[in-house]
This record gives structure tokens, sequence and C-alpha cells, in this order.
């Protein structure tokens, strides 16, 4: 129904009764858990999984929440973390989201960081380390131990507003004891919190998350956005070529709305090689432009290649020194530009992201 074409308040309506039932099935969901924790019939289930897209599915999920805030979500991943683990996956990602939707209840304005290294205790074991920290409205010292027990709400009028059962805090604490770990929290009432824990997991493949072409490719492909990015790479770097067509109206540098979806996925990429340096490059086709705002297509390219920086730098951790930007105007065709065909691929933006040891 979102997507239709509904009137303003049909739309808020639903948008408020998708609210409500999806906060309804995350308090079932919790119920369940707990029933089956106190039942000893909730088990850690080990296997082979990979840790990149557990990641990326976590930001996506949390940047959904975030959307309409005042909140960004930034990601530090260290370039040696390995990717191939064996371990339960599935409720370490549950850990995270708990952790993580729990600060976005109480964080209005500023950030929420996840931040995740590594170190090797052993030749086939690594020690992970994740650590959540937001500007959030903090907690007391004396609700600290309140924030683990069950159905428990601190400063219940204060927060009375905030959604949940207050189960999610309780239940993570019990997954990380199955999981031979511990939650650490650190607060400053009207400052922030922290919270932290570390797992030992056995490493599969000490490839790193890091390993740009593949994970970049396998992003791209998870996210369903094939026809909209092309993924190429070189021993130097991964390059995502983005369709100007999506992106621009013609002789526009404005992102158009429509292509927030691809924008806002391509950032997620980008966030988890935030080590690396990055290239933005825009470029046109070969018909002229003169206009009030630009010149010539290097006005243009330029114009477009600083807007998808911005987009970056407001709404990404990636560092600004991390990112060049540079228009190419018509001067690099990937086609022929006599047909229209070839103009539209002509008309692009190009993001590399260089291997760390490139040189660049």
């Amino acid at each position: 129904l979102l997507r239709g074409n509904l009137e303003e308040e049909v739309k808020s309506n639903v948008g408020h009764i998708r609210t409500a039932a999806t906060g309804l099935l995350e308090i079932i969901n919790d119920i369940l858990d707990v029933s089956k924790i106190e039942a000893g019939k909730f088990q850690i289930i080990d296997t082979e999984y990979e840790l990149g897209p557990i990641l990326l599915d976590v930001a996506t999920m949390i940047k959904s929440r975030l959307d309409g805030t005042d909140v960004k979500l930034k990601m530090e991943i260290e370039g040696h973390v390995p990717d191939t683990l064996y371990g339960d996956g599935l409720r370490i990602k549950q850990v995270l989201l708990n952790i993580l939707g729990n600060a976005v209840k109480f964080t209005h304005k500023g950030y929420i960081k996840l931040q995740v290294s590594a170190k090797k205790v052993q030749e086939d074991k690594a020690l992970l380390t994740f650590k959540v920290s937001d500007t959030g409205i903090g907690i007391k010292e004396e609700d600290l131990t309140k924030i683990f027990e069950r159905f428990e709400r601190i400063e219940e009028e204060r927060n009375r507003n905030i959604e949940g059962a207050g189960l999610g805090m309780s239940i993570t604490l019990q997954l990380l004891k199955l999981m031979d770990s511990e939650l650490i929290v650190e607060s400053v009432y009207g400052e922030g919190s922290k919270f932290s824990f570390e797992l030992v997991q056995r490493i599969i493949d000490k490839e790193p998350i890091g390993k740009l072409e593949e994970r970049i490719e396998e992003a791209v492909e998870d996210s369903q956005m094939e026809e909209m990015i092309e993924v190429d790479f070189t021993s130097q770097y991964v390059q995502l070529t983005l369709k100007g067509a999506i992106l621009f109206d013609s002789g526009s540098a404005e992102l158009r709305n429509e292509a927030m979806p691809v924008i806002e996925r391509v950032a997620l990429i980008l966030e988890r090689y935030a080590e690396h340096e990055i290239e933005i490059e825009g470029h046109t086709d070969n018909i002229p432009i003169h206009t009030s705002r630009f010149a010539n297509n290097n006005e243009l390219s330029s114009s477009r290649a600083l807007s998808m920086f911005d987009y970056l730098i407001e709404n990404t951790a990636i560092e600004p020194a991390k990112i060049k930007h540079a228009g190419r105007g018509e001067y690099l065709p990937i086609a022929d530009n006599s047909t229209p065909e070839g103009r539209a691929k002509n008309r692009r933006i190009e993001i590399k992201i260089y291997n760390e040891l490139s040189g660049e």
C-alpha cells in the first residue's frame, strides 16, 4: 500500500499500522525466545558463515529505522577481520540487531557507531570485538543493571513513548552467555552509551572481509541492483559504475529522489571500505551544454561528482580526506556517442575503491 499513490493522511495511517505490527511481531519473537531459554531449548548452532554479509544486512536494517531522523549510522570495520568463520552467525546477527536497535530507541540526534575488530589468538581462531556506541540519552549508574532485567524499562516516565517490552537486552545477555561471552556496558547519563562484547570464532578462511572485488560483487548482487550498477576491477581498484540517467535528470547535477535506494545501497557498500581511498568521477556524453549554471560538460560532470561526494560525507562515516572527486567531461567515453544508447552509457558516475596495497 505504501508504494501506491495514496493520499497523505491514508499513507500516514498505513505507515502507523506497519510500525505497530512490526513492534508487535518483535515483542512476540522476544517472548518466544525467552520461553525457549527458560525451557533450556535455546541452542547455539555453530556452522560456517560469512561475517561481511551479516554486517551489511544489519547496517541496512538499522539504517531503514533511522530514516527521517537526525541520527547517522557509522561503521568501522578493520581491514584484516576474517570473513569466513565458524560459529552461530544467526545469533551474532540477533545480538547486534538487539544492541543497535536499543541504541536507535534512545538516540535522537548524533550518531550510532558499530566497530568490529579482530586479533588472532590461535593459528585457527580469532577474537572478534564488537563495539556499539551512541550519542543517546545515556543510562544512570543505578539503572545499569536494570536494562538486563525482563520487562524492566528504565525511567518509565521519561521513556514512555519508546516501543518494546523490555526483553531485548535480557535476551542478548543470555545469548552471549550461551556463546561464552558477556556484554560490557559503559554509559554517561545525558551523553551516550557504549556496549561491547568479544567472541572467539574459528577461522575457516583467513581472507579478510575487505577482499574488494568478490565482496563488492556479492553486495551488488545481494542488493539486486546488477542492472543499475556495473562492477569491474583491476589490480589497483574495484570500480562501480552508476548509470547517469538513474542518478540525474538531463542537464542537472542534483541527485534524483528516485535514485536514493541505489545511492543508499552504494553508500552502505562504500562504508564497509572506509579505510580505502575512494575516487568519484563524473562523465558525460559529447552533446554540448551551455546553461546559466553549467558552461560546458566539464562543469556538469564535476558538479555531479561533487553531489555524490556531498551525499557520502553527509550520510556515512567515511572520512572526507579519503574521497577524491573530479569531473572528466566527455573525454573518456566507454561507448559510441553517435547513438542514443551509447550516449546513455557515457553519462555515468564511476566510483573507484583502491586496494590498500595499490600505492594510492
